[in-house]
């Protein structure tokens, strides 16, 4: 795509010189690591490494792209953000009393605390 606008800001730009190297760099920066948390999280049951690289890869757009790469990806702000809250909302009172599984056996949760004591 040819596109007449930049798409990256102006200081990587120039270091990384094209969107191509910038994403190549970025599925190193975040696929990899986050891979890697996510299965020690499945045995440890720590999730807040997780949840930091998540919140890394949101801000991500806002600080390499210009507001024209980021309307080229399709992102843009709601048009109501009134119902992001009220939605925001009626989740945080239906997901705590989602329906839970119990499963039979023995924890690898607990066994995973016992070896890195």
């Amino acid at each position: 795509m040819n596109h007449d606008y930049p798409t990256i800001r102006p200081p990587w730009s120039s270091l990384f010189g094209s969107a191509w190297a910038l994403g190549i760099v970025l599925i190193f920066a975040f696929g990899i690591p986050r891979f890697s948390f996510v299965l020690s999280a499945n045995v440890t049951g720590q999730y807040g490494l997780v949840s930091l690289v998540f919140v890394a890869m949101w801000c991500t757009p806002w600080v390499f792209l210009t507001r024209a790469g980021r309307d080229s990806m399709g992102m843009k702000w709601p048009d109501r953000p009134a119902w992001l809250l009220s939605a925001d909302a009626i989740l945080d009172r239906i997901v705590p009393k989602a329906h839970r599984v119990e499963l039979k056996g023995k924890s690898l949760r607990k066994r995973s605390e016992h070896l890195s004591s």
